[in-house]
C-alpha cells in the first residue's frame, strides 16, 4: 500500500508492506531524506488527534489505508528541568507537559524550546487548528503540588561540568550562569556567591531582568534571569531579598525612607518632578512612625521629650557638617525643627555617628569605615564613592586618594 509521509510540511509518498514495523518504515523513509532515524519519530492521525507510533509494532496494527498520511517529526533529547516546589521548599525534577493554548486539549509537540518557553507542533482535537502549546511544569514528588516556579538555569550536570568556584565535576546538578562560556555554579556555592554579593551591595538592576547578579566570570549580558532562583536560598534571605529589591528600585527613583520605621515617601516638588533629598520630613500616621526625619543624612528622632531638663537643641549632619550648604539652609529654615528637644542618649549617639561616620553621596546612608582603602561601596544603594572626596569614585581618586 502507498503511505504519505509529511516532513516539514512536504509529502513524501512511499510504498509499504504493512508487515513492516513502525522502525523499519521509519529508517526507510529518512534514507531517502537523508536524515538520521536515531532523532525521529513518527505520528498519526486519529479522529480524536495524532498518535505517536510505537517503533517495534507493526503498520498493520494501526489499521492504516492506502494513501493514509504519516507524520515524521524530530525526537528532542530527554532533558531534565527543575522547578523550585513551595509546598516541598525544595528544586524538584520538573512534569512537563503541553496543552493547547486555545482549547487546552493535549498537544504533540513538533518544535519547543522550553527555556524560552515556545512550543509549537499540533492540537490533539480535530475542532482546534492552534500551533501553539503552553507548557506546564509540576513537581515529580507530588503533581498536584501548587505553586511550582521554573528554574532555567539549574540543570543536569550529564556532561560533568566543573564549577567555576570549588572546580568540582561530582555534582548532579549545575547553575548556568553564561551559555556561551558554559560558566556553571553547584548548589552551595551558588548560594554562598548570592548571600556574599547581596550583603555587600553587589546586586545591581539590570533593565528587563531586575535586582540580580552576574555571571562569576563577569561575561557581558550573563545574568540570573529569574529571581525565583534565589528562593533556594531559603525563605528568610528570599523575603530580604525582596525587601531589598524594592528599596533600591524606589531609591533610583527619587524616593526616600524613614529611618526609624522603613515607610516609602516619594519626595517631589509642585510641579511633580523628583529634586534633591536634603530637607527635613515626618513621616505621616497612621501609615508612618510619627518621626522626623532629614532625607539628606538620614539623621530622625522619634523620642521627644520637651519637659526634660537635659535636652539639648536638635541638630541633623547636615547643620554640624556643611553650615553653609543649601542643605543646612533647609534645615535652619524650619522653625518647627529648631524649636524640638532631643533625649540626651539620642544626642550623644548622634554625636559618636558624627564624628565617625560619613553619609554616601547615593542615598545619604552614615557610613563607618574600619581599615582598608578609601574606596567605598554602599550596600544600601550599591553607589561607589571616595571616602575622601566624598564623591564619585573615579580614576583621580585611585591614584590621590586610594590609602
Amino acid at each position: 500500500m502507498f503511505l504519505v509521509v509529511v516532513y516539514n510540511d512536504v509529502a513524501n509518498s512511499l510504498d509499504a508492506d504493512d508487515k513492516w514495523n513502525v522502525l523499519f518504515l521509519k529508517q526507510r523513509i529518512c534514507q531517502d531524506l537523508n536524515l538520521n532515524p536515531d532523532i525521529y519519530c513518527l505520528s498519526h492521525k486519529k479522529s480524536r488527534g495524532y498518535e505517536l507510533m510505537h517503533e517495534d509494532h507493526k503498520l498493520l496494527d494501526y489499521n492504516l489505508t492506502t494513501n493514509c498520511y504519516l507524520y515524521l517529526h524530530e525526537r528532542h533529547p530527554k532533558r531534565c528541568y527543575f522547578v523550585f516546589c513551595y509546598p516541598c521548599e525544595s528544586i524538584r525534577p520538573a512534569l512537563v507537559t503541553f496543552s493547547c493554548s486555545l482549547c487546552q486539549s493535549a498537544f504533540i509537540p513538533v518544535c519547543q524550546d522550553v527555556d524560552s518557553m515556545i512550543c509549537r507542533g499540533k492540537c490533539s482535537s480535530n475542532d482546534c487548528n492552534s500551533a501553539e502549546a503552553k507548557i506546564n511544569f509540576s513537581c515529580t514528588f507530588m503533581s498536584s503540588h501548587s505553586p511550582t516556579v521554573f528554574l532555567k538555569h539549574i540543570k543536569q550536570n550529564s556532561t560533568e561540568i566543573f564549577c567555576a568556584a570549588c572546580m568540582s565535576s561530582e555534582i548532579d546538578i549545575i547553575i548556568c550562569l553564561c551559555e556561551e562560556e558554559g560558566h556553571s555554579l553547584c548548589l552551595e556555592c551558588f548560594k554562598k556567591y548570592t548571600e556574599e554579593y547581596f550583603y555587600s551591595g553587589m546586586f545591581h538592576f539590570i533593565d528587563n531582568v531586575g535586582y540580580t547578579i552576574s555571571c562569576p566570570a563577569g561575561c557581558p549580558n550573563s545574568f540570573v534571569m529569574d529571581p525565583h532562583h534565589f528562593r533556594i536560598l531559603g525563605p528568610e534571605f528570599y523575603s530580604r531579598y525582596k525587601e531589598q529589591s524594592v528599596k533600591r528600585y524606589l531609591l533610583s527613583k527619587g524616593s526616600t525612607f524613614c529611618p526609624s520605621c522603613g515607610v516609602d515617601w516619594q519626595i517631589t516638588n509642585s510641579r511633580g518632578n523628583v529634586k534633591s533629598p536634603g530637607i527635613w520630613h515626618q513621616c505621616l500616621p497612621p501609615v508612618g512612625c510619627g518621626s522626623l526625619f532629614c532625607s539628606s543624612c538620614g539623621w530622625n528622632c522619634s523620642q521627644l521629650d520637651p519637659e526634660c531638663s537635659n535636652n539639648v537643641s536638635l541638630k541633623c549632619f547636615c547643620e554640624e557638617k556643611h553650615e553653609s550648604s543649601k542643605n543646612a539652609s533647609s534645615a535652619n529654615s524650619n522653625s518647627v525643627w529648631k524649636s524640638l528637644k532631643l533625649r540626651v542618649d539620642d544626642a550623644e549617639s548622634r554625636k559618636y555617628i558624627n564624628e565617625t561616620c560619613r553619609s554616601c553621596p547615593g542615598c545619604k546612608s552614615p557610613t563607618q569605615k574600619h581599615g582598608g582603602c578609601n574606596h567605598i561601596h554602599c550596600s544600601i544603594c550599591g553607589f561607589d564613592w571616595c571616602w575622601i572626596c566624598c564623591n564619585t569614585w573615579t580614576a583621580e581618586c585611585l591614584s590621590s586618594h586610594w590609602l
